[in-house]
């Protein structure tokens, strides 16, 4: 009796295998962003860490970003469930689980599409530059991804491009065009570095004035908030100590 042979995989189910096998390595550290109370910091930094991972993974192996993202919306938030399950959680306690895995999930559409999308324009050295970088997080690469989005849809061959949106509380349409925006915006982004500017410029006065009403209004307290104060206080200290102790008391304080 001749045997069956099983069916070679094709390329795209290795793929996706692939992909699927990274996505889970997500499934606990969003398990635990999503439970975290007082560990939040370290459950949200464990979570980004693992985020620049994956995304460093897909861009290497000239993956897709869109159909990785898929993957993400298909299978994670069961995944983590699972481990829900395994924790021993409850059915309303799954069910809010995978509601914040969904939610958490569906926030990510934006920074992928973002990284997608330069992908698509031949940036994936730009993006990878940042994710390899030293002390490279998460944040770094979707802050670089966004800026890249915003210099491409403010570009000036768009400039003649009419635009529309609806402001709130009005049912009436707005329209204008991109080099309108742009006018705009540049005028934020110049008023933005001018208060920058006037803020380094004058920043060392300001805090002088508010060190200076603190110490005329001490209501108390010593002022121990740079190691300045600290070592002027402990000078103050000893020398306090020096002058209603003898050196005998003195000596076996420190012994």
């Amino acid at each position: 009796m001749a045997t069956k042979t099983k069916p070679r995989k094709t390329k795209a189910v290795s793929i996706l295998e692939a992909m699927s096998e990274q996505v889970s390595t997500l499934a606990v550290p969003l398990y635990d962003r999503c439970i975290s109370k007082a560990g939040a910091a370290k459950a949200e930094a464990s979570w980004n860490q693992h985020m620049l991972v994956l995304v460093i993974w897909t861009l290497e192996a000239g993956q897709s970003v869109s159909n990785l993202y898929s993957v993400l919306t298909e299978v994670l938030a069961s995944r983590v469930a699972t481990v829900g399950r395994e924790n021993g959680l409850g059915a309303e306690q799954l069910k809010d689980l995978r509601e914040l895995s969904e939610n958490t999930i569906s926030q990510l559409n934006g920074p992928f599409w973002t990284i997608a999308h330069l992908v698509a324009e031949g940036a994936t050295d730009s993006i990878l530059a940042v994710a390899n970088d030293d002390g490279a997080t998460w944040g770094a690469v979707k802050r670089h991804a966004a800026d890249r989005i915003a210099a491409l849809a403010f570009d000036p061959s768009r400039g003649k491009k009419t635009v529309h949106y609806t402001p709130k509380g009005t049912d009436h349409a707005v329209s204008f065009t991109v080099a309108q925006a742009t006018e705009t915006r540049n005028d934020h982004t110049d008023a933005v570095a001018l208060a920058e500017s006037i803020k380094a410029d004058n920043s060392p006065q300001w805090r002088a004035v508010q060190r200076q009403y603190r110490a005329e209004n001490p209501a108390g307290m010593l002022d121990r908030r740079t190691k300045a104060d600290r070592d002027r206080e402990s000078v103050a200290i000893g020398r306090a100590i020096q002058n209603r102790l003898s050196p005998e008391e003195i000596a076996s304080l420190i012994s």
